[in-house]
């Protein structure tokens, strides 16, 4: 009993596999993300009459069962999501897992995703990378999430939403203002467009042309030593943020752990902005 793991395109319907399009045609049951995208996709390669399942977020552990009584029964299945790799980003991995553990041949198709797509047309170094998700909404996953980015010599990648990405690259150059940053725009569509340089100068492009925060973007990100660490500072943060004015947790933080006392300042005031 096989499951077929299949890459739809991210923007350009041309790059769709000839192995994914024969694979599709093939299925009994096609797994999708929503069917309103999917049969955009379904019409392009001419596949009319599929029998549709839905998997997404909402799905549970009797949609699941439901999935493999079906592969039980003899019957070819595939999931697409709706644009790139299924699972990255996207759901699917409870359902894989669950496929496995009883005994379903996975198939995973090779195809595009817009994580290596940006990385090989970045510039940056793709000797060793890794993919954080979304950039976090909330001030405490934040400091999370750039703790994960100070890792040396290593290229993170990460994706951020049209409406939020000048508030992205206002946080990233507070806290990493010598970075090489890398926003890629649109990829493989129309629009598609890489702006790259430290993230002041990302920013400042941002800010004067307003027509550059629409779309979909994956950002890029290096730096070739580790910075500071502020990992007690924000502790401290966490502890007195009620308590006691920033300024007073930043100079007890320049005097417990050398922080320089503007910078921490500076970073507290980050931590108390709206996302």
């Amino acid at each position: 009993m096989n499951f077929y793991i299949i890459p739809t395109p991210i923007g350009n319907l041309n790059d769709f596999t000839e192995r994914g399009k024969k694979i599709i045609k093939n299925l009994d049951v096609l797994i999708v993300e929503s069917k309103k995208k999917s049969r955009i996709l379904l019409e392009e390669i001419n596949v009319k009459d599929k029998r549709i399942l839905i998997y997404n977020d909402s799905s549970d552990a009797s949609n699941r069962k439901g999935i493999l009584d079906i592969l039980k029964a003899g019957k070819v299945c595939g999931l697409i999501s709706d644009a790139g790799t299924p699972l990255i980003s996207d759901p699917g991995y409870k359902l894989i897992r669950y496929l496995i553990d009883n005994h379903i041949n996975v198939v995973p198709l090779p195809g595009a995703t817009s994580i290596t797509t940006g990385l090989i047309a970045s510039g940056l170094p793709t000797d060793k990378f890794q993919f954080l998700g979304f950039f976090p909404k909330t001030v405490k996953d934040k400091r999370s999430f750039f703790s994960e980015l100070n890792r040396k010599n290593i290229t993170s990648i990460f994706f951020e939403s049209s409406h939020r990405i000048q508030q992205t690259l206002e946080d990233i150059f507070l806290v990493y203002p010598n970075s090489e940053l890398v926003v890629a725009k649109e990829l493989t569509k129309i629009h598609e467009k890489f702006l790259r340089g430290a993230p002041e100068k990302i920013l400042n492009e941002f800010k004067l042309d307003k027509n550059l925060s629409s779309g979909e973007f994956v950002i890029l990100f290096y730096k070739d030593d580790i910075v500071e660490d502020f990992s007690n500072a924000d502790l401290l943060f966490n502890l007195l943020k009620d308590k006691v004015p920033l300024k007073e947790i930043a100079k007890l933080s320049e005097k417990l752990f050398k922080n320089n006392k503007n910078k921490i300042y500076k970073r507290y005031l980050s931590f108390t902005k709206k996302s």
